[in-house]
């Protein structure tokens, strides 16, 4: 069986945009983001959770140019 892995959303073909409605974003659904990012080529994620609606959680995922893991950071409190 073949299996298909593609990221949710990608905006302005620049942002891969991945939704999760989990307790809490652990490093597996980082490493998800990286790799799609890093197979289409793109710097800059959002990891979104939408675990406690009304609440969101947002995560700013960027890549290096150098081949490093990255960085992120949590934007919900800009929200």
């Amino acid at each position: 069986m073949l299996h298909t892995y593609r990221p949710d959303i990608i905006c302005y073909g620049k942002i891969v945009v991945e939704l999760k409605a989990v307790a809490q974003l652990l490093p597996a659904h980082f490493g998800q983001i990286r790799n799609y990012m890093g197979l289409l080529g793109m710097r800059v994620g959002l990891l979104v959770n939408f675990h406690a609606m009304p609440s969101v959680e947002v995560r700013r995922i960027f890549l290096s140019d150098m081949g490093e893991r990255g960085t992120n950071e949590n934007i919900s409190a800009l929200l």
